[in-house]
């Protein structure tokens, strides 16, 4: 299988064994060996190890589960290798080995690196102090259970790590940071899932080729900064540098897209420091003048482009082809009142993961102030006061340090025991007049971080759902006090004031600090913490309906999506038969309950335009797609806006079909396709030629309808068993039959189209389209999507509807190819719902991009049989769509009437689930 073929749900294929065999990363630090057994702990549950990071994992693993190797091959952060009879590389390590998935084919000669890789794909952009690593973000998100769809949260992101890997593995992602780069860093880096490479890349090569050619020894016309930054930076770079970062940034701006232009800012970001007088390798802002040479800042920015981009299209390629990711979110903030900046997140959050500033050992803005500065992210006059504002910051006056020990003083009985101690003994010791002021202000700043972290610790509960996990990485730090080394233990500290707001202890996961290339290193803290809390209360569990028990579906049900006892063939539903059909009601209710009229509502598998009526009727403008071309007609019928001279041309059409048929000439045209003679007799095919011939003089909307209705009678004029049963049988067939039975479906059909002609109906349009490109509709332009998707192996359109598409000119190649779900295919020997799953999530992810923000898509489906096993549709509908970012706001059970008759007998559907997704 090519790369081009393989599905986009599953990465790679691999034998059908009994067992998974796994071995572990060689080269890991013990610490992420407890990770690594956490993780299967959370994969594959208590089979593995009932006690999670209660030992380390084994290097090598074999698990007695069949039909797991595809999700732990995606899933796994600290395993190498992984197969049933043949050991092939993990995913993640095709990640980190920043080798295009086409360089990977024949993976005989693959080459596995021999040291850990920190800094891969979108990892790699942009230095940062004190930066999570990758893999233990995956590690803990698959301890923590997580499917696709499901929400992390980060309220302190940095660099945006966290966001990186939740969205890469098909989480939604909020995140807060306070540091205005750490945002542009975070959400250029995190949105690279959305680049369009080829876009992209030509954007760039305009960009490179543009600065290439720029005069750089002329003057700049207009520096794009105010006359106070301009003063400061003047202190830190060479004339010449300062001139050619004004002409870059004024090149920056003059690219069009968008995205490249954060992605240049960010990668300019990255080499603002090697091309100051700011000494590269210190945490503090101090001046080393170096001699600058003209022409520095264009070539390490080329260079910086184009090894950052070789990281991002080497690691987008593994993805397979994946267009659409999760949505995300990344503000700026004070992760203290994270429930406050996303209140409609409150209670909602599936896991936290995040690394919080530690305690006066990194002045992010000051480090940052230059990057700040060049990119207009925060002029030079509020740097004073965010570094205040920051978690951990160490930079006071005097003033502010008797301001924060008064409010210590105020709310210390907010914090545990152990850390009051701390806190007291420092300030103790630090009263003397012989110490320094950096001694004098630690007891203060202490006091603030504690709280803070309290703070901040308590909002970051509201957001988490009953029983979820939160996980903090926590750095330690240290003092002297008299002339000792006093250690202040961090982690154990902020352990307890989790417990004291609320968070349940589960344990302390022990790391130590990892060799690091940071240019910081000489800054970091003695040691490092994971610390595993879980939110109060029980986790929720939602089970399938196959398998599931009566009470389980009764929780699940309110009986409100049945209308058992509703008529559902008023007005023009009942002009033309059509299998599987909605019932109006339906519609109908979702229709008023979440639109206004004027609104725009969507039916992507529009049928016979059930949907789509009804919202006209309601006063809302409707859009209908389907590959089936006698699914088009037959809506395009029932919408279209009739004038009274319409409906009066259909009137005399009907009185006078006799006398117009009598003046048709012998020759007609007949559709040509084998067989034919096969399926109708020749009487049949001569009254049917001429109704279509007298049909297509009739004017466009008018001949439509009449075209419907000749559609509804082709099968009871062939030898065609019925619209559900694909097989000839003989039947008896009288010359005039044909003509007869459409005179009486278009009386009975004139009636109702009368009925409702008074009726004030919005516009209506219809796409004979596949389904899973919906190109012909805008972004952001629909309300509600109102649907009932083809349910897996239960039912063959183009096949039932061949004839009719024939004698109406459709498509049968359209309705073929383009059909999803298909009884013939899912009936073949070894057939798996994988393709049924793939070909919806292409349609969902359509379905996500002309969404306006904040709109629904209301979805009525059953579950199914493949292989006479069953297929939990409705579940893995969830899955699909949270993973594109849509969230389940609402789910039912709907009971079908015992006696509708099924159409898939193998497959009887009695109940249906009935979802409410919101973008």
């Amino acid at each position: 299988m090519s790369t081009s073929e393989q599905s986009i749900l599953h990465f790679k294929e691999f034998d059908d064994a009994e067992q998974v065999r796994l071995k572990l990363k060689p080269y890991i630090q013990p610490f992420e060996q407890f990770l690594a057994q956490g993780e299967l702990c959370g994969l594959i549950g208590d089979s593995y190890a009932k006690y999670p990071f209660s030992e380390p994992a084994d290097q090598q693993v074999t698990l007695a589960q069949k039909n797991l190797t595809q999700d732990l091959f995606k899933r796994l952060a600290y395993w190498e290798q992984i197969g049933n009879l043949v050991l092939e590389p993990t995913f993640q390590i095709l990640l980190e080995s920043e080798k295009h998935l086409t360089d990977l084919n024949g993976q005989d000669n693959f080459k596995f690196h021999k040291s850990r890789k920190l800094r891969y794909g979108p990892h790699g952009i942009h230095e940062y102090r004190g930066k999570f690593f990758p893999q233990l973000v995956k590690s803990l998100i698959n301890f923590a259970g997580l499917k696709p769809g499901d929400v992390v949260i980060d309220p302190m992101c940095g660099s945006g790590t966290a966001s990186i890997e939740a969205r890469s593995m098909g989480m939604q992602t909020i995140s807060v940071d306070l540091n205005p780069l750490s945002v542009k860093i975070s959400r250029v880096k995190t949105s690279v899932f959305d680049f369009d490479l080829a876009s992209i890349d030509t954007h760039l090569t305009r960009f490179l080729t543009a600065i290439k050619e720029m005069d750089i020894g002329k003057p700049v016309a207009e520096y794009p900064w105010n006359k106070d930054d301009i003063t400061y930076l003047n202190r830190w770079f060479d004339p010449q540098a300062l001139k050619e970062l004004a002409c870059i940034l004024n090149q920056i701006t003059d690219t069009k897209d968008k995205k490249t232009q954060k992605f240049l800012q960010v990668c300019l970001s990255n080499i603002i420091r090697s091309i100051s007088w700011q000494r590269e390798s210190d945490l503090r802002v101090r001046k080393e003048i170096t001699n600058y040479t003209p022409g520095m800042a264009i070539q390490r920015l080329s260079q910086e482009i184009k090894k950052s981009m070789a990281k991002i299209t080497a690691y987008l390629s593994c993805f397979n082809g994946i267009k659409t990711f999760p949505q995300f979110t990344i503000q700026e903030g004070d992760a203290r009142n994270i429930h406050a900046i996303f209140p409609t997140w409150v209670g909602k959050c599936d896991v936290l993961i995040t690394s919080p500033p530690y305690a006066m050992a990194l002045p992010y803005i000051d480090t940052d102030r230059l990057s700040l500065l060049t990119l207009g992210l925060l002029p030079r006059g509020s740097h004073r006061a965010r570094e205040y504002e920051m978690i951990g910051n160490r930079e006071i006056t005097n003033a502010q340090r008797q301001a924060l020990w008064e409010n210590y003083l105020a709310r210390r009985n907010e914090l545990p025991k152990n850390v009051r101690e701390v806190v007291e003994t420092v300030d103790e010791a630090n009263k003397r007049e012989t110490v320094g002021f950096r001694r004098k202000n630690l007891s203060a700043l202490l006091g603030r971080y504690f709280l803070d972290m309290s703070d901040a610790m308590q909002n970051a509960l509201k957001m988490m759902r009953p029983g979820h996990f939160g996980f903090y990485v926590v750095g330690n730090n240290s003092t002297t006090i008299d002339g000792k080394r006093f250690e202040i233990e961090t982690d154990k500290l902020v352990w307890e004031i989790g417990k004291k707001v609320g968070w349940k202890q589960r344990k302390m996961i022990n790391m130590e600090l990892l060799p690091s290339r940071d240019i910081f290193r000489n800054n970091k803290g003695s040691s490092e913490s994971i610390l595993w809390f879980q939110a109060p209360g029980e986790k929720l569990q939602r089970k399938a309906i196959y398998g599931a028990t009566s009470k389980q579906i009764e929780t699940l049900s309110n009986g409100d999506w049945d209308f058992h006892k509703e008529n559902t063939q008023q007005h023009l539903h009942a002009i033309h038969s059509y299998p599987a059909r909605f019932i109006p009601q339906i519609p109908n209710k979702a229709i008023q309950t979440w639109t206004s009229p004027g609104e725009v509502v969507l039916d992507p598998f529009c049928g016979c335009g059930t949907t789509l009526l009804e919202s006209v009727i309601l006063g809302r403008e409707a859009i209908g797609v389907d590959n089936n071309a006698v699914a088009c007609l037959i809506s395009r019928a029932k919408v279209a806006d009739y004038s009274d001279e319409d409906i009066k041309i259909l009137t005399d059409f009907l009185s006078q079909i006799e006398e117009k048929l009598s003046t048709l000439s012998e020759s007609l045209e007949l559709p040509e396709y084998h067989n034919v003679s096969y399926w109708f007799s020749d009487d049949a095919l001569k009254d049917l030629g001429k109704l279509k011939a007298i049909i297509n003089q009739l004017p466009e909307k008018p001949g439509t309808f009449a075209l419907a209705i000749f559609s509804a009678i082709i099968v009871r004029s062939s030898n065609q068993d019925s619209d559900t049963r694909y097989a000839r049988i003989k039947k008896c067939y009288d010359q005039g039959n044909a003509i007869k039975w459409f005179k009486s479906r278009l009386l009975d059909a004139l009636k109702r189209l009368k009925a409702i002609a008074t009726l004030s109906k919005a516009q209506a349009v219809v796409h004979c389209i596949d389904g899973r490109n919906l190109s012909v509709i805008p972004d952001d332009s629909v309300n509600l999507i109102v649907t009932s998707p083809p349910y897996i192996n239960a039912y063959d359109y183009h096949k039932y509807h061949r004839h009719r598409l024939h004698w109406i000119d459709g498509s049968v190649e359209l309705a073929r190819g383009a059909e999803i779900g298909k009884h013939d295919t899912f009936t073949r020997p070894k057939a798996t719902p994988d393709r049924y799953f793939e070909d919806m999530q292409k349609c969902f992810a359509e379905w996500q991009r002309v969404l306006t923000p904040n709109g629904r898509a209301f979805v009525v489906i059953g579950d199914g049989i493949v292989n006479k096993t069953p297929v939990p549709v409705g579940d893995k509908f969830v899955e699909i769509m949270e993973y594109l970012g849509l969230k389940t706001a609402d789910r039912w059970i709907r009971t079908l009437q015992k006696s509708k008759k099924s159409f898939n007998q193998q497959g009887r559907i009695d109940k249906e689930h009935v979802i409410l997704f919101e973008k």
